[in-house]
Parts: C-alpha cells; structure tokens; sequence
C-alpha cells in the first residue's frame, strides 16, 4: 500500500503540517521547524510528546516536541532550521545546510513507510560541502510519551550480556549506555516503541528525563563523524511504532537488521542546482551556495571500509607537523590490518575520559567507551582521528577596528543600514546631528589575513539628499560588524535590514520604521508618532514591543511558532492562538509585527 501524502492543518496550528500515512501509520512532520517529526500513530495511539503549537521556553531553546536531529552540543544547530521537501514514493526527503565550527554539512534524511508493517524508514545522509575536513556530533532526540504517563514507560537496551530495563526514577536522572545490538526499545501496556540501527554507526545511547517532567529521552548518539571534502557518508534507522513488547522488538531486530546499512562514499556531482537568495537565507543566512541538491538518493552504495582511507586525509595545514603525520601514517596501516592505532589502554582510556567529561558522561561508562575505541569499530577509528585534530591548536588572532562618522544638523532626516553580521543598536540623544559608531571584528589564524580582511570590508557610506545609506560588506563569516547609531529625537525615517544579529530601536519618534531580519531579536521602545507607521518582520527571532500607554495607535502581531503576550489595554481586540489586533487610544498610527518562529512581547514603557 502507497503512502499518501497530505499538507492539512490537523493541529489548528494556523499552517499546514506535512502528513506522510498509510493504512498501517501515520506520520506528521514540520519541515519549516527543523524538519522534526511531529507526531507518529498507529491506530489512533500516539507515542511522541509534543507541545506544538504551543512552546516552552528554554534559555534559547523552545520546545516543540517530537523527534529532532542534533548537530553539535544541545540543542545543536538543527531544532529550528528549515528543511527543504521534496515528495517521493511513499514519503519525502528533506534536507538542509548545517554549519558547524569546522565546516559545512549538507544534512539530508529520506523518510519513508513500509508497505506490510508499522515501520518508518529514515536514511540520513551527511555530505561536506565545504573544503576542509570535517567533524560533528550527531543525534537522534525522540521525546517519548506512550500513553498518558511517561512513567510507567519501560525502556529496554541490549547491554552486555542481558537487557538493560528501567523505569522513571527521578527527573533530571541522566545515562549513558553503549548498546551491545543496533537497538533500543519503550514498551507500554501492549504497546512497543523501537528505534534500529547499525550496530558500528551509533556510538552510545542517552536515557535522559528532562526536569520538565513531561516526558523522557533515549537518544542515540555518534560522538564523532568524520567527513574529508566531497564525501558522503550515510545510514539506514527504522522506527517500529506499534503492537507489541519486548519479544516483539527483539524478533523484529533479528529480521530487519541486513537492512540496517551504512556507507561512506566518494561524491560525483549530479547536475548542480542553485538555491535561490531567499533560500539560502532560511537554511544558512550565508551568501549564495551552489552544490547538488536533487539526486542525493540515488548516489551510488559502497562498503563502508572500501573508501574509509579517504577520511583519514587531513588537511594541508595539519600535514606539515611531523608527529601528527607519523601517528597517521600509523593509524592507516592499522586500519589496513583490521585494527586500531597501537595505543595503550590506559592511553585510550585517558582520552574517553576526557571525551566522556566533555560530554557529561558518568565516568564509568568512559572505560566502557575506551573498550570500544581499542575493538576498532570504523566510527570509532574516525573519532580516533579526529583526536589528532586537538593536538594542533592553531594561534587565532583577533583584530578590532572602530570608526565614527558624524553628519550636522538636518543633513540626515532618514537612514537605510543593511547588515549581515553583528548588533544594531538606534538610540536617541540630544545632540541635533546623527553619530554612527562601527566596531569590526574579525579572527583568523594569521594576522595579516585578518588585518587585510578588515581593510577590504569597510562598510559603504554614501548619502543621497537627506538619506543616509549604510551597506555592509561581506568577507568572512568570522567577520562581524557592530553599528551604534545615534540621532536626534524625532526623524523622518529609519529601514534596517539584516540577516543574523539583535537590533534595538530606544526612544526615537519617527515617520516610518521599517525592520526586515533573518535570525535575531528585535526591541522597540519609546514613543509613537501621532502618524507613524512602524512595520516590523522577522524570521527566526523574538519581537518585543515597550510604548508609552498614552500613545494612539492600532497594533497588529501575527506569528506562526511562539506566544504573543500584550499588557496593554487595546480596544477592539480581536485574539487569536497566533494573532493579535486592537487600538490602543485613537487609531492613528500603525504598528505591524510580524515573526515566523518567535515570540511576541507588547507592553508599556
């Protein structure tokens, strides 16, 4: 039986949700909100947790629920990502651009239903996209809820020479356990949750009960994925959500796991497709990016040793140290002979210690994870070369420009900024002429590239009448350009642009405000002209609005993810989950408010 494959608001949420279903499962997904599966059901039972359309707030994390992907420390860089879709038989793939400290990794998962059973079939593909050699932290983080209480959930996980099964003990209570087989599994009052997965891909799983207390965790986890440029690396996980116990899982591992595959392979470029600025905006807020984007799927499978030398390459500036070269020169002719670098024990497990601390890891499952280092499994020989990258920390050098450029009186009346990188501060002052402070910063390895970066990416200045034009330019994504702007009280004008920084526009009258962002916090305080218009829109940021009660003006704010609060007493209000209208006084002026996945704040100076 084919999947269908449906864009229906079954959430009330004020969008669509992605719905892949067949007969036997249904599955929901929100590509524009890291791409998470919302929502698996079988017959009607859920067996996810998810507040969505509704959040919570975690310091920078909102919690959506579902199943999220994790690239780096948690949250990561993938929980509020878009992805972009495409529809294939029986399911989707999504992918999107995740930037790491190192270097950038196109991310693709095919997600997919089995015709005969309960089962979601999820490939993830990772490809290095840039020219450096990279390496991430990756995880799978499904928020389990079977039924109406995660604590009488019971979790099962193959471990050592039995199964490892519990229950809730405590929130905030934190494991990290090395699975002996490719699985891990929840059961529930005949119900059954299990993930599948190659056995020499997953390095550890976390059973984790966030202090929430809504729901718990087990997230399998790979410490260290390696990729040399133009590699793919890739492998298969399949989810079981329905009927069943642990004999159920058990026998289901045994049938699917030849199915459970992983592949690290050369890339042959397919036809290049270009994304599109706006595009390109939403997955990386970084300049244009051209790469493959539609036959990811169909790239050729390879055994994962067959091409594993590759990955141990690195790059040109690693090369020149001679102790780095010779312990990988070492490091091949083991992997040739089937083993790990000859390193003692007690070396290996120093160094799963150290990688167990940075990780939060109980320190006695660091020995187990030295014991896994020494057996050689290909994952871990990546992370063992990735350890070499620590040895060579590279002197970064940090260069700082500061500039100001003042323009008298009624010389200025309006001002356009764009900015890529960095704050945007707009402040009133009782000066009558307009002070514009810049601060660049920018870090590289060398000095002098830092330095000629800087002198070659002075922001433009140009002025056209009374409007004053400021362009940022862009060099570097190291490069970030702070602005501080003061002008006088009232102003005819101000229209700022920019793609990742926090804007803040305090005590200024103007005409007209116009703010466009991508990724950033927005705050607005002060006054209102009798007549203004203030129209306000961001992508991924928070909005928050502080006006003088005894202002006259209508307020609209509209979101699509996040809360809308209002303190202020507004006349003809009309409310909604994800939208606010009313006037506040007379309607004179006009304030729109506009964010796509944040949060809206409006209340009194």
């Amino acid at each position: 039986m084919a999947a269908g494959i449906f864009h229906e608001d079954r959430l009330n949420a004020g969008q669509p949700q992605l719905i892949v279903e067949n007969e036997l499962m249904s599955v929901m997904l929100l590509p524009e909100l890291g791409g998470r599966i919302l929502d698996i059901q079988t017959e009607g039972f859920t067996f996810l947790h998810r507040t969505y359309p509704q959040s919570v707030r975690f310091g920078a994390y909102i919690e959506h629920g579902g199943i999220e992907e994790c690239v780096g420390k948690a949250p990561g860089t993938l929980w509020n990502t878009p992805w972009r879709v495409k529809e294939i038989t029986n399911g989707v793939i999504l992918s999107t651009i995740s930037s790491t400290p190192f270097s950038k990794v196109l991310l693709q998962k095919r997600v997919t239903l089995d015709d005969a059973e309960p089962i979601l079939q999820v490939e993830y593909s990772f490809i290095n996209i840039d020219f450096k050699f990279n390496k991430f932290t990756f995880g799978i983080h499904p928020e389990l809820c079977l039924g109406d209480d995660f604590r009488e959930n019971e979790y099962h996980i193959p471990f050592e020479d039995g199964i490892l099964s519990g229950k809730f003990s405590e929130v905030g209570f934190k494991q990290f356990v090395i699975p002996t087989e490719g699985w891990c599994a929840v059961t529930y009052n005949g119900r059954a949750y299990a993930e599948l997965f190659p056995t020499d891909v997953i390095d550890c799983l976390e059973i984790y009960y966030p202090r929430i207390g809504t729901h718990f965790v087990l997230q399998p986890l790979i410490w260290g994925v390696g990729l040399s440029p133009n590699r793919k690396a890739s492998f298969t996980s399949l989810t079981y959500a329905g009927d069943g116990d642990l004999q159920t899982i058990q026998d289901l591992y045994e049938r699917k796991k030849d199915e459970l595959v992983s592949t690290y392979v050369p890339i042959e470029p397919p036809p290049e497709r270009e994304f599109s600025e706006r595009e390109v905006l939403f997955t990386q807020r970084r300049p244009q990016i051209t790469m493959p984007i539609d036959e990811f799927g169909q790239l050729p499978r390879m055994r994962l040793r067959d091409d594993f030398l590759e990955q141990a390459e690195m790059p040109e500036e690693i090369e020149q140290h001679e102790e780095i070269r010779a312990r990988q020169a070492l490091i091949q002719r083991n992997l040739e002979e089937g083993r790990i670098a000859e390193l003692t024990i007690e070396r290996i497990t120093e160094e799963a210690a150290q990688t167990a601390r940075d990780a939060d890891i109980p320190v006695a499952d660091a020995v187990r994870l030295a014991e896994v280092f020494q057996r050689g499994r290909i994952p871990q020989a990546a992370q063992h070369v990735n350890h070499l990258f620590d040895d060579v920390e590279e002197e970064r050098h940090r260069i700082i420009a500061r500039e100001q450029v003042s323009f008298g009186d009624s010389e200025v009346t309006e001002i356009s900024l764009s900015s890529i990188e960095g704050a945007i501060r707009v402040q009133s002052w009782n000066e009558p002429k307009v002070e514009i402070e810049i601060t660049r910063q920018m870090e590289a390895t060398d000095e002098e590239d830092a330095t000629e970066i800087l002198n070659e990416t002075r922001p433009e200045i140009t002025q056209e009448g009374t409007n004053l034009v400021i362009q940022s330019r862009d060099g570097n994504d190291e490069l970030i350009v702070n602005y501080s702007i003061r002008i006088p009280k009232e102003m005819s004008g101000i229209e700022l642009d920019f793609v990742d920084g926090n804007v803040s526009v305090l005590d200024v009258l103007l005409d007209s405000l116009k703010i466009n962002g991508v990724s950033g916090n927005i705050e607005i305080t002060g006054s209102i002209a009798e007549n203004g218009v203030y129209d306000v829109k961001s992508v991924g940021g928070n909005i928050t609005l502080k006006i003088d009660p005894s202002a006259s003006c209508s307020i609209k704010a509209t979101n699509l993810v996040g809360t809308i609060e209002c303190d202020l007493k507004l006349e003809n209000l009309e409310k909604q989950p994800n939208r606010i209208s009313g006037t506040l006084n007379e309607n004179t002026a006009q304030i729109n408010l506009n964010t796509v996945k944040g949060n809206i704040r409006i209340s009194k100076a």
